[in-house]
């Protein structure tokens, strides 16, 4: 407080409230003080001497806040007063002084803030007074009990001393007391009050209240209360029973440290809490609260189990020795899956960083042949298959090089993945044996985008600089100072380990294979990534492998009318992704194998069809009249018209292919016909020019020498010309002279040809 006793003087008018008219008393300098017994004095601002008002500061008055610069109360006499402020300043510094005075020496007193809602009037809200004490519950004042604690929910500081008093009193052991009483005298009314105060207090959304409530000692009471909900009537439901059901299990890896074990069940609790008895009733700041402590808890959870010595160690052990000399030890696997897959789900909600560091701790204690147990094809449980894809799912998701970080040489999986080859060996075999074995369809889908994201080159070039180097290349020896490309090698060891058989379905599908809903989503996925290596990989590894194992064909029989129409358009959409590609080798494999005639076809099938379907057949005809211009479309669109010209001319698109390609064979015919005939007539004004006497300039006979001092002109000279001017790839391989040759006029290169032939036909005579 200012000046020891006294506030700092504030410029004030005092009004004073006669019948409905307030009064106005004059302007002057308000302050509080302690002097004489707590009041306000206002002294006039041209007489300090004059005494404005004198109001004393005492009992159960209650003081009002309005519109930053007011001050409004009652005294204990009934007289009505306000003190307009000249600045809010001035109006916060006194209302600070009552509070400090309902802290320490008026208690009673209370001040209360009034807000305008616009047009539903006013908001009170209480920012300092007395706070009732809940009176000890009976079975006659439920009701005034249960009104009481809701005005805390209406007012913060009403709700911050009540929640002082609940703590301190122990309240909830007498109301849980209550509860167990009048559930034994089936007093249903009751027992709805009980209910609306615990779900009223747990509303508060108090951190502190909420550790009180999950204690042992009170859980079961808590969870009784809220049994009685008054929208379910007469009826109840089985909250403890539920709860008590749930908590039957055993410890898979027994914990010795007794604060987790106590965080543990509190957590499990709060969980219950929120997920089944308040699910129906939580508002988002009770939700979000609650949801916000499960994550704190959760969080040291997981720190505790990455940092201890024991546990993962203890866990993990289960999958290091023999099944058959310890009864139980399958259940035991079966439970601890189950733990793995709670632990990264958690985990799944941490931050980034604490996250790689909880998956990374998994990967390197073991985490690899938990997951290869429960997905081994004598394993019977699905509930462990299911659990162990999504565990590796997750972590591929999250980071694809977790595992090539983490089973690296000097860890304790090296024994078991002795080489980062291995490693994506084992990995991609693993998904690929869910993709094409798992009957479970979202299990297939999971492995599929995980496989995906593995066979990503894009991935492999934003490794981190720990995994692009070799280890093998680290020798000193200048001679041998390179890094080895870890796309490429990665590629070698896919191609030459795993992708014979993640492709082995679509190379042995034929004409008689009848395939299920699971069997089509794993076709569908294989389409994808044949289109996907045949576009990200380098050439040299898959267009050789889709050329050598036949991938297209597989991908063309799923076009066949037997097949839906959902994986007949994705294997059509496979092979347009592949002409895209503007491959030579590619397109001579797909022209010379006929992989389009099963698109000719559905085409056909689907040319009466106005859908979508439809439409998807046309694209690829679009595609090739649009890209006509470039060789490998053309060849394409050539080779359609010459085998299936018939069948498509009945469609708009596939006629207009075919009216391009006579166009352009006409265009063709003409050029040769106007070649052959500029050429016939060359040799004809030639001849006719030696028959009529006239001076042929293209060769001096007379300057012939006989044909013995002939002998002695090398004639492979002219034979080497002749050949190079008769073959058209020869002529190919020397671009300049090709250049100047096109430069010449047609009647030349005539007359030079018709020299050439007498030439040679004087030496061939000699």
């Amino acid at each position: 407080m200012e000046s020891g006793h006294r506030t700092q003087a504030r410029r004030v008018k005092v009004y004073t409230l006669d019948g409905d008219k307030w009064i106005d008393k004059g302007t002057g300098y308000c302050t509080g003080e302690l002097k004489g017994g707590p009041h306000f004095m206002v002294r006039n601002e041209n007489n300090s001497s004059e005494i404005l008002l004198k109001a004393s500061i005492e009992g159960s008055m209650q003081y009002q806040r309005q519109q930053d610069t007011l001050i409004v109360w009652t005294d204990l006499e009934g007289n009505d007063y306000a003190l307009s402020f000249q600045e809010p300043e001035g109006c916060l510094a006194l209302c600070k002084f009552l509070i400090d005075l309902q802290r320490t020496t008026e208690p009673n007193i209370s001040l209360v803030a009034v807000f305008s809602n616009g047009e539903d009037g006013e908001v009170t809200e209480v920012i300092a007074g007395p706070v009732p004490e809940p009176s000890i519950p009976t079975d006659d004042n439920l009701a005034e009990l249960l009104d009481l604690v809701s005005q805390g929910s209406k007012f913060p500081k009403f709700r911050e001393m009540l929640l002082a008093y609940i703590q301190e009193k122990k309240y909830l052991h007498i109301l849980i007391d209550t509860f167990h009483r009048n559930e034994t005298r089936h007093k249903i009314s009751n027992l709805h009050y009980l209910c609306d105060i615990i779900k009223t207090i747990i509303f508060y959304n108090d951190p502190d209240i909420l550790d009180t409530l999950l204690e042992d000692d009170t859980i079961d009471g808590v969870l009784g209360m809220l049994e009685y909900d008054v929208e379910l009537g007469n009826m109840k439901t089985n909250n403890r029973e539920y709860l008590a059901k749930m908590t039957r299990s055993q410890e898979v890896v027994p914990i010795t440290n007794n604060d987790i074990k106590n965080l543990l069940k509190k957590t499990f609790r709060l969980q219950f809490l929120k997920d089944v008895v308040l699910a129906r009733v939580l508002d988002d700041a009770t939700f979000n609260g609650i949801s916000n402590h499960i994550q704190i808890n959760e969080e040291r959870i997981l720190k505790f189990i990455k940092n201890d010595r024991c546990f993962l160690a203890d866990l993990f052990e289960y999958f290091n020795t023999d099944g058959t000399t310890e009864p139980g030890l399958a259940n035991k696997r079966q439970e601890a899956i189950r733990l793995l897959h709670q632990m990264v789900l958690i985990a799944k909600e941490l931050q980034p960083s604490p996250r790689t560091r909880f998956f990374k701790a998994l990967i390197e204690k073991g985490l690899f042949k938990a997951v290869q147990f429960a997905l081994k094809q004598k394993c019977q449980d699905d509930i462990s298959r299911v659990l162990a894809t999504e565990v590796i799912v997750t972590i591929i998701e999250h980071d694809v090089f977790l595992f090539r970080k983490s089973c690296g040489p000097g860890n304790n999986e090296s024994r078991f993945l002795e080489s980062r080859d291995t490693y994506d060996t084992a990995l991609i075999n693993i998904l690929t044996g869910i993709l094409i074995n798992e009957p479970n369809i979202g299990l297939k889908t999971q492995a599929f985008e995980a496989l995906k994201m593995i066979l990503d080159p894009s991935n492999l070039t934003n490794a981190p600089e720990s995994l692009r180097s070799s280890p093998a290349n680290s020798s000193s020896d200048d001679d041998n100072d390179c890094i080895t490309n870890p796309c490429e090698t990665f590629l070698e060891s896919f191609y030459k380990y795993s992708a014979n058989r993640l492709f082995a379905p679509l190379m042995t599908i034929n004409e008689n294979n009848m395939i299920g809903r699971g069997d089509m989503v794993t076709y569908i996925g294989l389409c994808e990534l044949c289109s996907f290596i045949a576009r990200e990989h380098d050439k040299f590894y898959s267009h050789r492998f889709i050329v050598e194992r036949k991938l297209l064909d597989g991908v063309a029989q799923l076009m066949d009318k037997k097949y839906p129409y959902q994986l007949r358009i994705c294997a059509l959409r496979c092979i347009k992704v592949i002409i895209l590609l503007d491959d030579d080798i590619l397109t001579s494999y797909i022209i010379q194998n006929e992989t389009l005639s099963k698109f000719v076809s559905f085409l056909t099938e689907t040319n009466n069809c106005n859908s979508l379907v439809n439409s998807v057949c046309l694209n690829l005809l679009e595609i090739l009249i649009q890209n006509n211009n470039l060789r490998n479309f053309h060849r394409i669109g050539r080779h359609l018209v010459t085998s299936y010209g018939r069948l498509l001319k009945d469609n708009f698109l596939g006629e207009h292919l075919v009216q391009i390609m006579s166009i352009e064979e006409d265009q063709i015919e003409t050029t040769n016909d106007g070649e052959e005939d500029n050429k016939h007539e060359v040799l004809r004004s030639e001849d006719s020019s030696l028959v009529f006497g006239e001076e042929d300039r293209s060769a001096d006979i007379s300057s012939l020498q006989t044909p013995a001092d002939m002998s002695n002109i090398d004639t492979s000279i002219l034979l080497e010309r002749r050949e190079e001017d008769g073959n058209p790839q020869d002529k190919g391989k020397n671009g300049k002279e090709e250049e100047k040759s096109d430069d010449r006029d047609d009647s030349t290169q005539a007359k030079e040809k018709v020299v050439d032939e007498s030439l040679l036909l004087a030496i061939s005579k000699a």
